[in-house]
């Protein structure tokens, strides 16, 4: 699993008991978290289009 893989898992289960909830949430993300975040959202919102982040094997 990349490390983007593990940053993505893990804001996931930070996430779901205010889905689940549906109590909502403020969060302050790192940079690491911010950066893994914008590349997970560009690439699946723009899968055809549009500019894609560089997501390296090791990330």
């Amino acid at each position: 699993m990349t490390n983007l893989q593990l940053i993505a898992q893990d804001l996931a289960e930070e996430f779901a008991p205010f889905v689940i909830g549906q109590s909502g949430t403020t969060k302050t993300f790192t940079a690491e978290q911010a950066s893994a975040l914008y590349k997970i959202l560009v690439n699946y919102g723009y899968p055809d289009e549009g500019p894609k982040a560089e997501v390296e094997a090791g990330e």
